[in-house]
This record gives structure tokens, C-alpha cells and sequence, in this order.
């Protein structure tokens, strides 16, 4: 059942560089090899566009061994997209807006700040206008199936926030 919904579908994930989303995304690409594509939200970071965290951060993953061995042609299903959380409309370029309002099936929000140390407003912009703004996004294509919003929460044992 699942394979047959997945099949020709295009998906957007964000959140794509964290533990959750490089599993999701490798469980994706590994169970549903039908699937169209798999749009990924990527900020830049120290100095690295999309391209480059999509190779160093995600594809060298110890996680995507089994797809390395097994399907070398995985990659070319992966498209990153550069954007940010912080911003309106995630950061994304006019022209992936459209390209991603035209073509995205599933929508899936994953991204979040959990760092005990951000300043809380910048966590908040992040956690409920990235999700929003996804959202948003979602309702304005007439592809959308299905909006799944994944929460995680940040457990660093030991360790006193007082």
C-alpha cells in the first residue's frame, strides 16, 4: 500500500541535516525507490551552500552506506533547496517556490532549533514560523496530499539549565 503511494511522488523535507531527518530521508530513499523526488530545505552554514552540507553533512552520512553499496543512482533523486527558517517563505529563491508549490505531493516539516542555548525568541521564530510558513506553502499547491509536522525533543542527560 504504501509503496503504491509513494511511487511518482515528489516530497519536500526540511530539517534534512538533523539526526530525524537524515534517517527519514535514507528510510525514503531506501523503501520507496518509486518515489519521484525529495526536495531538502538546506541553509547555508559556515561557508557551504546547499550543495556542499547536502555531500559533507548528509550523502557521507554512516547512515546512507547500505544506499552507497546498493543503489548509487539514489542521489540524483535528492534536490536541495536553499532556504532558512529564520526568513519569510523559508529563504526560498521565487523561482523554487513555484517550482516546489508545482510539483510537491508530501510535505514534511522536521525542521527545528533544539539547542539549549539559543536565545529564545530566535527558537520560537524558528519552531513556529518555519512550520507556518511550510504550511503555507503546502496550501498553495494543488499536488498536496498530505502535511506532516514532526516534533522532536532535545533530551541532554546530566546536564543542569539552571
Amino acid at each position: 500500500m504504501l509503496n503504491s503511494y509513494f511511487g511518482g511522488k515528489s516530497i519536500f523535507l526540511s530539517g534534512a541535516t538533523g539526526l530525524v531527518g537524515k534517517v527519514l530521508l535514507e528510510k525514503l530513499l531506501r523503501c520507496f525507490p518509486e518515489i519521484q523526488c525529495v526536495y531538502i530545505l538546506i541553509r547555508k552554514k559556515k561557508g557551504m551552500d546547499a550543495y556542499q552540507r547536502l555531500d559533507k553533512e548528509i550523502f557521507s552520512s554512516p547512515c546512507f552506506e547500505y544506499l552507497r553499496k546498493h543503489n548509487n543512482n539514489f542521489q540524483k533523486k535528492v534536490i536541495p533547496i536553499e532556504g532558512d527558517l529564520h526568513q519569510e517563505r523559508l529563504g526560498i529563491s521565487k523561482e523554487n517556490y513555484e517550482i516546489l508549490t508545482k510539483n510537491v505531493n508530501l510535505w514534511i516539516s522536521n525542521a527545528a532549533s533544539t539547542s539549549w542555548t539559543d536565545p529564545l525568541d530566535a527558537a520560537l521564530l524558528v519552531n513556529t514560523r518555519g512550520p507556518l510558513e511550510l504550511f503555507r506553502m503546502a496550501q498553495q499547491s494543488k499536488l498536496t496530499d498530505h502535511f506532516i509536522h514532526i516534533s522532536t525533543f532535545n533530551i541532554q542527560y546530566g546536564m543542569s539549565h539552571t
